[in-house]
């Protein structure tokens, strides 16, 4: 039986944390995500989710960790200007 969600939130869940790493580590991330695919591939073989569930749960992983790098990277240069005007 077909879950009644939109999202499939296990493959959600593998493809956020594949894609985090992916960011600070490339081949420990790539090997993530491969296991996310994976992940998501089974959910549908099981039928346990359609495919535009398993795509959902990674657009929105997707999103979710590029957001929070952007704003990792907007703090880093506020501290780096920060710090550099500590120096000065």
């Amino acid at each position: 039986k077909v879950a009644e969600q939109i999202v499939s939130f296990i493959a959600l869940a593998a493809f956020a944390i594949g894609l985090g790493i992916f960011f600070f580590h490339k081949k420990v991330g790539s090997l993530l995500l491969l296991g996310a695919a994976l992940i998501g591939l089974s959910r549908v073989y099981l039928g346990h989710h359609y495919p535009l569930d398993v795509f959902a749960g990674f657009s929105i992983a997707l999103l979710v960790v590029f957001l929070l790098k952007k704003s990792m990277n907007k703090l880093e240069k506020r501290d780096r200007r920060h710090v550099a005007k500590r120096v000065s």
